[in-house]
């Protein structure tokens, strides 16, 4: 299986290949492992969120614009949980909404981007 040009690129800027898959015993890597893939599934979801907003502030004349960060490989929780030092209330209370949407989105880039992969035996 292969991982998308985008990612590949996004992992060696970020040097987030280690951090998916470290050596193993004897100090080598495997690359891609399981890992890599599912943290693609979760930058295309967020590449995809990305390129929406972009479309939608231009189509609206605006200058905001997203961009891939090295947080892009990351769920709203798993950044609120490593890296948010203040969650409000009310955003609290939809994490479990956040969390569906979040599956739903993924199901959708993992059709998108499965090419068939398969792990284990």
């Amino acid at each position: 299986a292969t991982l998308d040009q985008e990612f590949v690129k996004y992992v060696f800027k970020y040097d987030k290949r280690s951090e998916y898959c470290p050596p193993n015993d004897n100090g080598d890597f495997q690359w891609p492992c399981e890992i890599a893939f599912q943290k693609q599934d979760v930058f295309l979801a967020n590449l995809k969120e990305i390129d929406e907003q972009n479309r939608l502030a231009k189509k609206r004349e605006s200058h905001m614009r997203k961009s891939i960060t090295r947080f892009a490989d990351l769920t709203q929780d798993e950044f609120e949980d490593a890296h948010a030092t203040y969650v409000p209330k009310d955003h609290q209370e939809d994490k479990a909404e956040r969390e569906q949407h979040r599956r739903k989105t993924l199901s959708k880039a993992k059709k998108n981007t499965s090419g068939g992969r398969k792990f284990g035996k």
